[in-house]
């Protein structure tokens, strides 16, 4: 469901301040977890159990897990955290997002930051190899 179809439906505002501070709030709140818990590893364990639960029963769940991403989104090879099917064979599926132009261009921003950092994680393994 695009996200402004949800905001409508919810009756919520969907206009740029919103969303940039659904971003930002996003971005800090892993480290105000880690201010107010002394660690994020429960959060970490308690998903992990809920796609291990999806795997063992089967379960056909709709999560959103990092996985490769799909030639069709002509993004590259990379892993990005996308809706997909888990089951007994892992990822059975990745579904289609409908993205507006800057959720797309920012989309693709995230995926050319992780093939930068793997990059310089391959260079770095060739100079101590």
């Amino acid at each position: 469901m695009p996200l402004e179809e949800f905001c409508r439906e919810q009756g919520l505002g969907c206009d740029d301040t919103t969303l940039k501070n659904i971003v930002d709030q996003t971005r800090r709140a892993g480290l105000e977890i880690l201010h107010a818990k002394g660690a994020t590893y429960y959060g970490i364990a308690a998903a992990l159990v809920r796609i291990i639960r999806a795997i063992l029963h089967n379960e056909n769940a709709v999560l959103t897990v990092s996985t490769m991403v799909p030639e069709s989104l002509g993004l590259g090879e990379v892993s990005l955290s996308l809706p997909v099917i888990i089951n007994r064979d892992g990822v059975a599926r990745v579904l289609p997002v409908s993205l507006n132009p800057s959720e797309r261009k920012a989309l693709g921003t995230s995926a050319e930051i992780l093939k930068g950092y793997i990059a310089k994680i391959d260079r770095s393994k060739v100079m101590v190899g």
